[in-house]
């Protein structure tokens, strides 16, 4: 086992997954520019899945192979306490928004009932910054240079 090696491993596992959710969540407002609200809330799915896939395989070396965002949440809340107040689901509201974003990666494809407006992708454009700050968070305290460096395995 080498320690440097396995931290540099793990840098390239979280930058590549953070600028992924970065580039999704760059087409998804495009799409909503453009006004096509069903492809922004699939990007948006895709945004949110990448950066909880990100914080969990970096944060605990566990890769679960799921489109599910409420079980990545549950699994990457081991990594950051932070991830359940993003999506609170303590309002029908609140539940309603969550369930908008967790059905916009087979619904927006394969059910043509799926609707989704402009006011519900503001919401969930916020929501997934959240997700990315605590995932960026996490790559500034967990990834800095010196710890490379040092060999800290921390």
């Amino acid at each position: 086992y080498d320690n440097v090696t396995e931290q540099k491993i793990l840098d390239k596992q979280y930058k590549e997954g953070f600028y992924k959710a970065k580039d999704f969540m760059a087409g998804a407002e495009l799409y909503m520019i453009s006004k096509q609200n069903r492809m922004a809330a699939f990007m948006f799915h895709q945004a949110a899945e990448q950066a909880l896939h990100t914080l969990l395989i970096t944060g605990t070396g566990f890769h679960y192979c799921t489109h599910n965002i409420h079980r990545l949440i549950k699994y990457a809340g081991l990594v950051s306490y932070q991830l359940p107040d993003v999506f609170p689901k303590k309002t029908d509201n609140d539940k309603r928004l969550f369930n908008l974003l967790q059905k916009a990666y087979i619904d927006t494809r394969y059910k043509n009932d799926y609707n989704i407006h402009a006011p519900d992708l503001i919401r969930l454009t916020e929501k997934i910054y959240q997700l990315q700050d605590i995932v960026s968070d996490f790559g500034k305290s967990f990834f800095n240079p010196e710890r490379l460096v040092n060999g800290d395995s921390r």
